[in-house]
């Protein structure tokens, strides 16, 4: 059984634009996508690593650009403009180039700010850094 994942503006004549390994893809199985400031469209995928859309054309980064994990299942863009992708083998940054891995140890698990009182994508005082 497959699905199928659609993100992004219908055509004025109201149909949709299809992307598949045919166009570019690197992988069919779409884990997750993420719309950026810059109207670039990410995708990660089960195997294929993480791509780029934009202006219609794909950038593709996997294991062998320094992506930690083929598997990206997910996407964010924090304040400064780096994209941060979960895989299933770490956390990665990626603010211009390179890729950049981020070490097990300095992964934080963040916890609800009592001076905000909320999440806000960013890593504030009162995260704790992840222990061994």
């Amino acid at each position: 059984e497959r699905f199928a994942a659609w993100a992004g503006p219908v055509r004025p004549n109201g149909k949709f634009t299809s992307y598949t390994t045919a166009q570019g893809l690197s992988n069919d199985v779409v884990l997750s996508l993420y719309k950026d400031r810059e109207e670039n469209l990410w995708i990660g995928t089960d195997g294929g690593g993480l791509n780029r859309l934009k202006r219609r054309e794909f950038q593709t980064y996997t294991a062998n650009d320094g992506l930690s994990h083929d598997r990206a299942t997910s996407i964010y863009q924090s304040r400064d403009g780096s994209v941060w992708i979960g895989t299933a083998g770490g956390l990665n940054r990626l603010k211009a180039t390179p890729l950049q891995r981020i070490p097990p140890k300095m992964v934080y698990r963040a916890t609800s700010c009592e001076r905000c009182s909320k999440m806000t994508g960013e890593i504030c005082g009162s995260a704790q850094t992840e222990r061994d």
